[in-house]
């Protein structure tokens, strides 16, 4: 199963290195080793990730729980598309930027502010 990045999970690695670093060079090296593993055992076990239940096709997307940090990911017959990666401390990624490329997708913002989507 091939793997690919968004170009915005390649900028939430660069970012959460970049945090990370000052305060320790050495978390920062693990951090990144840890879910870089996590995330290559998505070639072997594409299913292991939890289904996103707000998503249009749960199946498709689903997220990664790896130490504290998730990592949200596109399930293709052939190939998984890593879309957004954050840690648990921080709120969750604008779904819609993660499922922007889906078509007939529209946001709609519910209850206390919580996003949904829905058909167009």
């Amino acid at each position: 199963m091939k793997i690919s990045y968004t170009k915005e999970a390649i900028a939430d690695l660069e970012r959460l290195r970049k945090f990370i670093e000052p305060k320790n060079p050495y978390a920062a090296r693990r951090v990144s080793s840890e879910l870089l593993d996590g995330i290559g055992n998505l070639r072997a076990f594409p299913k292991m990730g939890l289904p996103v239940t707000l998503a249009p096709d749960p199946d498709s997307i689903r997220d990664l729980f790896v130490g504290q940090y998730t990592v949200r990911y596109l399930l293709d017959t052939a190939h998984v598309v890593i879309l957004r990666i954050w840690h648990g401390k921080e709120v969750e990624k604008d779904l819609y930027k993660a499922l922007k490329f889906v078509p007939g997708l529209r946001p709609s913002t519910g209850h206390k502010g919580a996003t949904h989507f829905y058909a167009a």
